[in-house]
């Protein structure tokens, strides 16, 4: 028997109630900034001392490069255990250093900050070797710069570098030497991950053709709504983006049944329809559905 398309998102967040209701860009900051200092204050002692011995801990990195031959060490051998710690490592000291600098508020964070930034924008990829493929080379075991591939870690690169710009981005733009780093960080956004969404139809994430259901839709699209909310600044694209990933989300859930969903797919679907709901001023809730 056929399942049931239910369609539960898009028949409540239609383009007519986006449109109605969707808040004006640069209006939606669910975290306060850095120069909330009020709010960043009111954290408890223990907690701020902990973010701050945190980033400190990350404060010298070494934001050494990725060589080639580490990216090409899956193709050659399938590690990619060497690519992946090197990868993994640089965000998560970009984010302690985030959170040091956004809970001490004096600025001795900022140039660690921008360093990660930089070089984070310097990759040629953004995902990791087993998800790279390079369409006009399909042997390479390099990325193809000029055709940039939406995987999980693309997607979830590019909300940490959102999030960076929204909660340290007035900081940086403060010093003129240093205010291009948040141009660089939309540049890279819409390049790696918004045009390449909106121009791209069929991600075999988003169950194209005969294609199972797969699990990284919503674990993909958390980040990038995360991406269009902070980083989309005209108003029918926005929309029109919002949209689809609506629509995309609902392929996913279409294709599953009550209960056959996975504890960590939830946590994600629940974010795809968290942020829409804190940007969509009195929409109705869209993860309050009996089904």
């Amino acid at each position: 028997m056929a399942k049931e398309t239910l369609d539960i998102l898009s028949e409540r967040l239609t383009p007519n109630r986006l449109r109605a209701h969707l808040s004006l860009p640069g209006d939606w900051q669910p975290f306060p900034a850095a120069e909330n200092r009020e709010a960043w204050s009111a954290l408890p002692e223990a907690q701020r001392r902990e973010l701050v011995g945190q980033g400190e801990a990350w404060h010298d990195y070494d934001w050494a490069p990725i060589r080639a031959t580490t990216f090409l060490d899956f193709r050659r051998s399938g590690n990619r255990s060497r690519f992946e710690d090197m990868h993994f490592t640089r965000r998560h000291a970009l984010h302690h250093l985030v959170l040091a600098e956004c809970a001490e508020g004096q600025g001795r964070f900022l140039d660690a900050v921008i360093n990660g930034i930089w070089a984070i924008c310097e990759e040629s990829f953004w995902g990791i070797p087993p998800h790279s493929f390079a369409p006009l080379h399909p042997h390479a075991g390099l990325p193809e710069v000029t055709y940039p591939v939406v995987d999980l870690f693309a997607a979830e690169t590019g909300a940490l570098l959102a999030w960076t710009r929204s909660l340290l981005g007035a900081r940086i733009d403060a010093d003129p030497h240093t205010a291009i780093v948040t141009d660089r960080i939309e540049h890279e956004i819409r390049a790696r991950l918004i045009n390449p969404y909106r121009n791209v139809p069929w991600w075999p994430w988003l169950r194209c053709g005969n294609r199972p259901d797969n699990n990284w839709n919503p674990w993909i699209h958390s980040n990038l709504i995360a991406c269009i909310l902070l980083i989309e600044t005209d108003p029918e694209v926005r929309l029109e983006l919002l949209s689809r990933c609506i629509a995309g989300m609902d392929v996913f859930l279409n294709g599953y049944g009550t209960d056959a969903v996975g504890p960590r797919c939830v946590c994600r679907l629940t974010e795809c329809c968290s942020w829409p709901r804190g940007r969509i001023q009195r929409a109705a809730p869209a993860h309050y559905h009996p089904a």
